[in-house]
């Protein structure tokens, strides 16, 4: 799902052929990061996440990220980069 309010245009669902999801947003409690990284584990091993954002979570998620290869943590981007 795109939830585009956050975006100039709203570029529609993708193809679903890169294996992977994405998280763009505040690293932090509120946002339920605990839950979407015990779902990541559930996730078949061809499926990767990509974690775009900062936050007082941002170690909690790297700590994650060392322990399961497949979530990568890319940090804060400008809009036009994400």
């Amino acid at each position: 799902m795109v939830k585009p309010d956050f975006l100039d245009q709203d570029p529609g669902a993708g193809s679903g052929d890169g294996n992977f999801a994405v998280y763009l947003g505040r690293l932090a409690q509120e946002k339920d990061l605990p839950t979407l990284l015990q779902a990541c584990q559930k996730l078949p091993e061809s499926l990767h996440l990509k974690v775009i954002g900062e936050g007082p979570m941002l170690q909690t998620v790297k700590d994650a990220a060392a322990a399961d290869p497949r979530i990568e943590v890319m940090g804060w981007m400008e809009p036009a980069e994400a």
